[in-house]
């Protein structure tokens, strides 16, 4: 298999060979399901494992939409119920390694510094320079990109959200049978959702429409499983 020509990213070649090697020791489960109820947990007492989806999100993702419609073939539309990667441990480390060697390959450049506007929403090109330049959202959409060619499109998301310290942030959401994984720019290890108490999610790409943005909450549970209340 010519691994540089099935991706087509020059910059990529390391990754890209990962990936090839993991696509046939990595199970993938397709399993149809109702993202709007995904609220199985095994863990009572705390936040869901799972995001739940409540409803649209219309606040303005300009840039996205912009974005869109400069590459739609990276917000096209995938029919067909929701789809969950089958978390083998095959599967976690590849996730595991491609999270930190894409935060390895980037160095942390703003939308301004580097294309003298905000918030410009694209995939990195290289450059003459040994790595490549972007911010969160630009790492998360090469990460994105990398992994479409062993995962379903529908299991991954983009997920908007506020951090603590008051700034927004965007990462990639790996969704498993095992929980919802964040792959994150500011850490290399995995982690759930549920793990991130850091993080206020606030919308996340709609799975079977990537030009969409839907609200996301997190349900509280008791100790008996009774929902407590949504996190929000």
């Amino acid at each position: 298999m010519n691994i540089r020509k099935k991706f087509k990213m020059a910059s990529a070649v390391a990754l890209f060979m990962l990936v090839g090697k993991s696509i046939a020791q990595v199970p993938v489960d397709t399993q149809n399901a109702d993202i709007l109820s995904a609220n199985a947990v095994e863990d009572r007492g705390q936040k869901s494992k799972f995001f739940r989806i409540s409803g649209d999100y219309d606040n303005g993702f300009h840039r996205h939409e912009q974005f869109c419609e400069r590459d739609p073939e990276e917000c096209d539309f995938e029919d067909g119920g929701t789809i969950y990667a089958d978390l083998s441990p095959e599967m976690m480390n590849m996730l595991r390694e491609i999270n930190r060697e894409v935060n390895r390959r980037f160095r942390y450049v703003s939308d301004r510094t580097r294309y003298g506007r905000d918030d410009y929403w694209t995939i990195p090109k290289e450059d003459k320079r040994p790595y490549l330049r972007g911010d969160c959202e630009d790492y998360a959409l090469y990460k994105r990109k990398i992994l479409e060619r062993v995962l379903p499109k529908s299991a991954m998301s983009l997920a908007f959200l506020d951090v603590a310290r008051g700034y927004s942030h965007v990462v990639l959401i790996v969704r498993t049978k095992q929980g919802d994984y964040v792959l994150d720019s500011r850490r290399d290890e995995l982690r759930l959702v549920n793990d991130t108490p850091d993080y206020s999610y606030r919308a996340i790409t709609d799975p079977f429409d990537r030009s969409k943005w839907r609200k996301v909450s997190q349900p509280v549970y008791d100790r008996q499983g009774r929902e407590m209340h949504p996190f929000i």
